[in-house]
C-alpha cells in the first residue's frame, strides 16, 4: 500500500488500518443496535425532523419505524 523501505513499518501501517476499520465496524454496529430502543429513537427525532433530506420520513412513518430503518442501515453498513 505505502512504499516504505522497511517491511516492519508497512506491517504496522497495515495493523493501524485494520484497527481503524474494526473500530468503525464496532461503532456502526453499536449505534445501529441502539436505534431499536425508544430512548435513542426519541433522541434522534429532532435531528431527523430538521434534516432537509430526511424530514419527509416522519410524514410517512412514526418515529420508531424511522429509527429502526436508520438502525438497519447502520448495521448493514457495519456488516458490509
Amino acid at each position: 500500500m505505502f512504499a516504505y523501505p522497511n517491511s516492519q513499518k508497512e506491517s504496522s501501517v497495515n495493523a493501524g488500518i485494520l484497527v481503524m476499520i474494526l473500530a468503525t465496524i464496532i461503532i456502526l454496529l453499536w449505534l445501529g443496535a441502539a436505534k431499536f430502543y425508544d430512548f435513542e429513537a426519541k433522541a434522534i427525532q429532532g435531528l431527523v425532523q430538521n434534516h432537509p433530506l430526511m424530514s419527509w420520513t416522519y410524514k410517512v412513518m412514526d418515529y420508531r419505524t424511522v429509527s429502526n430503518l436508520i438502525g438497519v442501515a447502520e448495521i448493514g453498513t457495519g456488516i458490509l
